[in-house]
């Protein structure tokens, strides 16, 4: 395990922790696989389980780790705006448009492009979105010039998109487009707590024995629903009190 650590280890805001037989293992391996491609990658998986972190794993691992990994979060922007924020505006293109503004695609340029809650987006922008991958151009909201798009498309989304699909509210051709890389986090009931164990690793794997906040083996059992973001805000105060003496930890995740 120690060796596959090592060769594992990405940058540490794409780091999670995770017990030595998890399927996080296997997970990071078929994200290190798929990296070297420049094929679409659709994450899923429960709220919380860190699919973000996947998905900058996946670009820092890529041959587009040098430019930049650019994040929208469909379902926290109004429908109203989406679409200037994604391909950008000219002047006048409407009130208050008093210039011209680069979106998100143009910011991605030369990296990934990750659309977050990518089921919160609405039908007129999926068909939108769906000519860009096809196209590989856009034009951005009151222009009616080309401009060209290269970007890697990462999504994630903790909905089930086939069943969106059947529904009427997710296209057909725009899932399959997706669907070329599925990647899915394994949720709370299929991965173990490992803050005890991890904590107990003291210092040399900068968790202290002394003052961690673990629960429990017994709480640990539970398996809570949001696990990443659980362990991380459970094991962060042990990590911080030992930073100043311990080496950093192989396996971290963000908030």
């Amino acid at each position: 395990m120690a060796a596959v650590a090592s060769q594992m280890t990405p940058p540490a805001r794409t780091q999670l922790v995770h017990a030595p037989d998890s399927p996080m293992v296997e997970l990071f391996r078929t994200c290190s696989r798929i990296a070297a491609s420049e094929a679409t990658v659709l994450i899923t998986g429960e709220t919380g389980t860190g699919k973000e972190v996947v998905a900058r794993l996946i670009h820092a691992r890529s041959p587009r780790a040098g430019k930049p990994l650019i994040p929208v979060n469909c379902g926290a922007i109004p429908e109203t705006l989406l679409e200037s924020e994604l391909f950008g505006y000219v002047k006048g293109a409407f009130t208050g448009a008093v210039g011209n503004r680069r979106g998100r695609v143009a910011a991605a340029d030369g990296g990934t492009l990750f659309l977050d809650e990518i089921g919160e987006l609405p039908l007129s922008l999926q068909v939108k979105l769906l000519r860009v991958l096809q196209e590989r151009s856009y034009e951005p909201v009151g222009s009616a010039e080309s401009v060209p798009a290269n970007f890697r498309l990462v999504a994630a989304t903790n909905r089930d998109l086939a069943a969106e699909v059947e529904a009427g509210r997710f296209r057909r051709d725009l899932y399959y487009r997706l669907l070329v890389c599925p990647v899915e986090v394994p949720g709370s009931s299929r991965t173990s707590w490992s803050g005890s164990p991890s904590a107990r690793r003291g210092p040399r794997s900068g968790w202290p024995t002394s003052r961690t906040t673990c629960a429990p083996p017994a709480a640990c059992r539970q398996r809570p629903p949001g696990a990443t973001r659980h362990r991380w805000k459970r094991l962060e105060p042990a990590r911080r009190s030992g930073a100043s003496s311990a080496p950093a930890t192989k396996f971290r995740s963000r908030p």
